[in-house]
């Protein structure tokens, strides 16, 4: 497992401990212990689709794949986000560093997954 809180050996604990008086209870014990590993799954696989992601956007970066494609209801789009990045200059120069373009401009993008409804 990737995450050190993931990594934690499952063992077959049969109490839980808190700040306050332990918890006894095996059902107690299962659940959280459930609950754990299934945030340690969801985590490993975010890990995998940000990989998924990655590869698309060096598809995209050779020019092998447009900014928008489908295939079987699943639509993936390249989203952009700009932000603004000043110099030193005190904040009522802003406006006027945009426009005798000594500020530069940030472009961040990512991928977006959306899975359309299966038609009836």
């Amino acid at each position: 497992m990737t995450n050190s809180t993931c990594s934690i050996a499952k063992t077959g604990l049969n109490t839980v401990t808190t700040s306050t008086p332990p918890i006894t209870s095996p059902a107690v014990a299962t659940l959280l212990i459930a609950i754990r590993d299934a945030q340690c799954e969801i985590k490993e696989l975010q890990v995998l689709i940000d990989m998924h992601k990655e590869h698309l956007q060096d598809l995209f970066e050779e020019g092998l794949i447009p900014d928008n494609v489908f295939h079987d209801g699943i639509s993936a789009k390249i989203q952009q986000r700009k932000t603004w990045q000043y110099s030193s200059a005190i904040k009522e120069l802003q406006d006027m560093e945009q426009v005798e373009g000594i500020a530069t401009q940030k472009v961040s993008s990512s991928w977006t997954v959306r899975f359309s409804n299966p038609e009836t």
